[in-house]
């Protein structure tokens, strides 16, 4: 790729998300935000992107066609805008005179099932016992991607299968639980082996864990969480959050 493009799009990917899009616009002064897609007659779909955080504007989507209705008693063309944008890298910005927008805006939460799955080995020390120790892996991935979704591709709509992010992690902590239970030599500990789901949409299964744990967190002494394992490059893997605790390193 040329050097030159790379830079273009580096420096232009933080008003690609919609949330950035809004936020600059309020920055701005803006009161509100409608997104039109320029290539498209249809709505601009909005949806979830993992950020509890709120824009500070209501935002919608407009048809392409009410737009050029709008612009056609101005001599503007949408077409003639967007290539301008695209060739000076630059806003193109204009009054709409006597023109009025009203809008109303509501979210709607869509509800959904998931489930964490648990395993306990129990420990064999008397005093340890009570103590447990967490493997832990998140077993979903981004479904079929799309805006929002964290794909790298998120105009493709297709099923992606996680095989690094986290069937390696997944797989992973099935060959532990597997290797501790058949082995004749108990742990001195309890461990758990925790797989949570909803980890993609902002970690709600270890959220929900946290807050309705199967064991009193307080007795639970370290977790090991194993995430993206598949990456591991010369026989060498990267470790993190050393610095929770004073003994990990």
């Amino acid at each position: 790729m040329d050097p030159m493009a790379m830079t273009r799009t580096a420096s232009s990917n933080k008003f690609t998300s919609f949330r950035n899009k809004a936020r600059y616009a309020r920055d701005k002064g803006a009161s509100a935000l409608i997104l039109v897609d320029p290539l498209d007659e249809d709505l601009v779909k909005l949806s979830y992107d993992q950020s509890f955080a709120t824009s500070g504007i209501p935002c919608i989507s407009m048809q392409k066609n009410i737009l050029e209705r709008i612009f056609e008693p101005l001599n503007r063309d949408l077409k003639h805008i967007q290539d301008s944008i695209k060739s000076s890298r630059k806003p193109v910005t204009f009054d709409l005179p006597e023109v009025t927008v009203a809008l109303e805006t509501e979210v709607v939460k869509v509800m959904g099932k998931t489930a964490n799955v648990i395993g306990m080995l129990e420990g064999s020390d008397e005093i340890l016992k009570s103590e447990n120790l967490i493997v832990g892996a998140h077993f979903d991935h981004i479904g079929y991607g799309g805006p929002g979704s964290g794909s790298l591709q998120p105009d493709v709509h297709e099923i992606h299968n996680g095989a690094d992010d986290n069937a390696s992690g997944t797989a992973g902590l099935l060959e532990i639980a597997q290797q501790f239970a058949a082995s004749s030599e108990r742990p001195r500990r309890r461990i758990i082996f925790l797989a949570f789901s909803g980890e993609e949409m902002g970690t709600l299964g270890s959220q929900y864990y946290t807050n309705n744990p199967a064991v009193p967190l307080n007795s639970s002494i370290a977790m090991l969480n194993m995430d993206m394992i598949g990456r591991m490059k010369d026989n060498s893997i990267t470790v993190s959050g050393v610095g929770t605790s004073a003994i990990l390193e």
